[in-house]
């Protein structure tokens, strides 16, 4: 336990609060811990929430059978009343966690489910575990039925029906005392030694989670989902720039390395890991679990690197030679990320998944200068002319030139911001968006504006795509335009720019009240501001949930309502939906990116549209559209529409 706490001691500083608002994070516990809330929102998360409370009851009763093998007179079933209904709730539960243990072990052996797969080390961690338990709660039962026979437990085929059975079995205590004195003797000692093992075995195993998820969930971002961490650009000590070495992560995220629990609930629903690619969130949280373990130790024993002794220890130690990227992970393991936070919603101890990526790929960016064409391509269009693809700034307002849409210059008193952000201002599909967007605003009465020439980029996929340094400077030069105009209400249809607006700009002192534009819809219907004069027909309509407008920002019944309203009936829900949903691979700055390893993610998504039967997809993302325009090409089912919340409410107002 000492050596965790030195490996964690090695990390640098955390940046976000992890002990605020005590009372949350207790609740969390409770809930995430004890409660498994995220383990039994699965169908496999029953068994081990079972074998979790039988694991506990387990040890509550062997704290009373020791008790009673120091004070053999005395006994918890005798001197505490309703102490019985604890024995009968352990018999019970203990009983089941056999079963669970059972199928647990037939699906390891036979099922093979996608998540349990991982490093043989971490399968025959597993049946040790599993072994263990199956090992404390047959001698458990042993024991009980050696003091069933000796009258110990009254009543006990109703309080202990399963020990009962077991007492069936076993020698007579009060006709074979003898015997059953050995009997009771073998089974205390395999028990307590069983439980002694078990605890020195959890440290070296997988199951460390059992020490570090309490702390995990407790210490969790109690903040916006996803948010960055903020660099400190004007650090003058920092050498480099994102993350190489591991102990360059914080210690918050090393201690969600010890949380792991390794169930690969994480790499099930990771678009990356299931096209292919060479990411999976848990060999992620695991390699650097490995790599600090494996490095820790030397530093630990050597002290942390310096410029003076790092070439010094290097030739010493040979794992001091390594870095995270190009030993322990390679550069598309990295870049595969689309950010989308399927894994961290999923993780039952509250994993960061996201920051790691960022994190490293701010090295390869700013410190290594190391990225793809595509990606250098993009970043200097937005550094150029604050946008992915170059085009000049006076073509942002195009799509507002025949709606009588004026901007902020023309009408600086407006009480909302239109912000369309690049895609629905320069995409010549996606300026239909736009255009409808200020439709329905001006149907409504809405009073708003647009920045038109001086409106730029977000900044979302610079930061995302590792540019802190580009990414700051457009969120700063947005903040002062936002302030020089008093802009204090925004409307987007982008859930990027949404997201940033909301949760990454109070970073840089911008704090807005910002809607995405499906809430915002949503909004103007419950007040009447918005009225149908027809259901618009799509024929057979799906929605996708986009992640950073779901996940990132649980945005799921909005979209939803206005469809129903629109079009008079609910949408049609793909396989995988709500927290669940699978992203359509363009976040993470993934949309500026070629990919070529694997299945194309936004044509594995396009494939459950073409499967649920949909005449039409609804979205409310340009990038989102954007990629199912080019998944259905290339599946050559372009009859299949895709359109975005707001063309649909628009032709249902006509």
């Amino acid at each position: 336990v000492l050596f965790l706490y030195k490996c964690l001691q090695l990390g640098s500083k955390e940046t976000r609060p992890r002990i605020n608002d005590i009372v949350k994070r207790i609740i969390g516990v409770v809930v995430f811990v004890f409660g498994q809330r995220r383990v039994i929102m699965f169908l496999g998360g029953i068994g081990h929430f079972i074998i979790f409370w039988a694991f506990c009851m387990i040890g509550f009763a062997t704290t009373e059978l020791w008790f009673n093998a120091i004070f053999p007179t005395l006994s918890f079933w005798k001197i505490i009343p309703g102490f019985n209904l604890v024995g009968l709730v352990v018999d019970i539960i203990s009983l089941l966690c056999l079963v669970a243990i059972a199928v647990s072990i037939i699906r390891r052996i036979f099922i093979k489910p996608i998540r349990l797969e991982g490093p043989k080390s971490g399968k025959i961690d597993a049946f040790i575990i599993l072994s263990l338990i199956t090992i404390l709660i047959i001698t458990y039962y042993m024991m009980m039925g050696m003091r069933i026979t000796a009258g110990e437990v009254a009543n006990a085929s109703t309080w202990a029906p399963v020990s009962n059975l077991f007492a069936s079995w076993m020698p007579n205590a009060e006709s074979n005392t003898a015997a059953a004195k050995v009997v009771f003797f073998v089974a205390w000692w395999i028990h307590v030694l069983d439980l002694f093992f078990f605890m020195a075995y959890i440290p070296h195993s997988k199951h460390l989670h059992i020490l570090g998820s309490i702390p995990n969930i407790f210490l969790r971002d109690l903040g916006p989902s996803g948010v960055v961490n903020k660099m400190d650009l004007e650090d003058e000590t920092l050498e480099t720039f994102g993350v190489n070495a591991v102990e360059q992560f914080s210690w918050k995220q090393l201690l969600d390395s010890y949380a792991c629990t390794e169930c690969g609930r994480c790499q099930e629903n990771c678009p990356a890991y299931n096209t292919q690619k060479p990411l999976t969130p848990k060999g992620l949280v695991h390699e650097i679990k490995e790599h600090l373990f494996e490095r820790g130790a030397v530093l630990i024993k050597e002290g942390k690197l310096t410029q003076e002794n790092c070439e010094a220890l290097a030739e010493k130690h040979e794992i001091l030679k390594k870095n995270l990227i190009g030993d322990v992970f390679s550069e598309d393991f990295i870049w595969s990320c689309t950010t989308c936070q399927a894994c961290q919603t999923a993780c039952p101890v509250w994993i960061e998944h996201t920051q790691l990526i960022v994190d490293m790929r701010r090295y390869l960016v700013l410190t290594e200068s190391k990225m793809s064409s595509e990606v250098q391509l993009a970043l200097k269009n937005m550094e150029k002319n604050s946008n992915p693809w170059g085009i000049g700034q006076h073509k942002r307002a195009e799509w507002a030139a025949e709606l009588g849409v004026q901007t902020f210059a023309e009408k600086p008193d407006a009480e909302y911001l239109l912000y369309l952000g690049c895609s629905a201002s320069l995409d010549e599909e996606n300026k239909s968006i736009a255009q409808s967007t200020a439709k329905i605003l001006k149907a409504a009465g809405v009073d708003f504006a647009i920045l038109g020439e001086e409106e730029l980029c977000c900044g979302d996929s610079a930061r995302r795509l590792g540019n802190e340094y580009l990414s700051a400077a457009m969120m700063e030069a947005n903040v002062e335009i936002f302030k020089a105009y008093n802009i204090k209400k925004i409307i987007t249809p982008c859930p990027h720019g949404y997201n940033s607006f909301k949760n990454d700009y109070p970073q840089y002192g911008g704090n807005y009240e910002v809607f995405h534009h499906s809430e915002f819809i949503m909004k103007l219907i419950s007040e009447g501001k918005v009225k149908f004069t027809k259901k618009f027909d799509a024929g057979k309509l799906a929605w996708h949930d986009s992640c950073y407008l779901g996940r990132y920002n649980n945005i799921y019944a909005e979209p939803r309502s206005i469809i129903a309203a629109a079009t008079g009936q609910p949408p049609v829900e793909l396989e995988k939906h709500h927290h669940l949903s699978f992203c359509c691979g363009a976040g993470g700055g993934r949309f500026w990116m070629e990919e070529m390893i694997g299945e194309r993610i936004n044509e594995k998504r396009a494939k459950m549209v073409v499967a649920a039967g949909a005449n039409t997809l609804a979205t409310a993302c340009p990038l989102c559209r954007t990629m199912f325009f080019d998944a259905f090409k290339n599946l050559d089912k372009e009859d299949i529409k895709v359109l975005d919340i707001s063309q649909i409410v628009a032709g249902a107002i006509d």
